[in-house]
């Protein structure tokens, strides 16, 4: 009995020097972290956002996401055309599969969709107008290019029996900014290109120029060949629900024309394929002129009225053809 009172005795002594024993490391750990120097450290990490698929109006008239299309189309939007300096209308149809792209004697956009060629079997529009197919199309005032693959007769009339190319043109909106940029690449190539926006504070009024002057000396020695462009759109919102833009636009393309490489028989002449054979005498300077009005008022959330007015005329020389 004594032995046992004697241990229940010990153990408060016991807990005490347990509880001594658990002060002194603590203690001394703090001691430790007051003596390490403190830093503060910031890691950034970057990453790109899934790809959004853009909205195209070509197939439908109304604007409807790429992925719940019934149809084969194709958007290229404006960022990828800034990331691979798009000069003209080929050099953003080499982005859509299905699609092969060159130059009409050098002078105008070419391309052959599913076997069938943009000159017979093709169409090329501007904001839902159809475009001759005459000259360069610059991209300096192109928001977005769409591509409806195959046949578009719904839409367009029996023409376009390969499918349907669409130039979304840039329009004015309700703020101020102004952006410039020159680019220079291999073969004498550049580019100097102008877009700049102007609008009221309570954006009734608003207004967007651009403008491009692009050129190169060419990888064949065929001559120089250029192109000038300019493009002020004037944009009035009487009310909520009206809408009245006009829209100006003159090109002038100066191109020389190449006729390509000769064949001996089946096969292409072993020839330098920098060497042109076309005549020196040959020239096409095209100027082109394109004027349009559109006036639209929205009716209801699912009904608008629009009526639209354009014009276009072009002069030139092309004594290539």
């Amino acid at each position: 009995m004594k032995s046992c009172l004697r241990a229940l005795a010990l153990i408060p002594s016991l807990l005490a020097g347990a509880g001594l024993a658990d002060d002194k490391p603590q203690k001394d750990a703090s001691k430790d972290k007051d003596a390490t120097p403190r830093y503060t450290d910031t890691v950034d990490v970057e990453a790109e956002l899934p790809a959004i698929p853009p909205s195209s109006g070509s197939p439908t008239r109304t604007p409807v996401p790429v992925q719940d299309l019934p149809v084969s189309a194709s958007v290229v939007p404006r960022r990828l055309l800034d990331a691979q300096d798009a000069f003209v209308l080929g050099d953003a149809l080499k982005n859509v599969g299905g699609v092969n792209v060159g130059t009409g004697f050098g002078v105008f956009d070419y391309f052959v969709i599913r076997g069938f060629d943009s000159l017979s079997s093709g169409l090329v529009l501007t904001d839902n107008v159809p475009e001759p197919e005459a000259t360069f199309y610059p991209m300096y005032n192109v928001r977005q290019v769409e591509v409806v693959k195959g046949p578009a007769a719904f839409l367009y009339g029996g023409n376009p029996l390969a499918g349907a190319v669409q130039l979304v043109r840039k329009q004015p909106v309700g703020k101020r900014f102004a952006e410039a940029s020159f680019t220079y690449g291999r073969f004498g190539t550049f580019e100097g290109a102008l877009d700049a926006n102007l609008a009221k504070a309570d954006g009734t009024l608003s207004f967007r120029l651009n403008g491009v002057y692009q050129g190169t000396d060419g990888y064949r020695d065929v001559g120089d060949g250029s192109i000038k462009a300019i493009n002020p759109v004037l944009t009035w919102r009487p009310g909520e629900r009206t809408r009245v833009t006009a829209s100006f636009e003159y090109v002038r393309s100066a191109w020389p024309p190449d006729s390509g490489l000769p064949f001996l028989g089946d096969a292409l002449a072993p020839v330098d394929r920098k060497t042109s054979y076309q005549s020196p005498f040959d020239a096409s300077t095209q100027d082109v002129y394109r004027l349009r009005l559109d006036a639209e008022h929205r009716i209801s959330p699912r009904l608008l009225l629009r009526n639209r007015s354009t014009t276009r005329t072009s002069s030139g020389d092309p004594r290539a053809l």
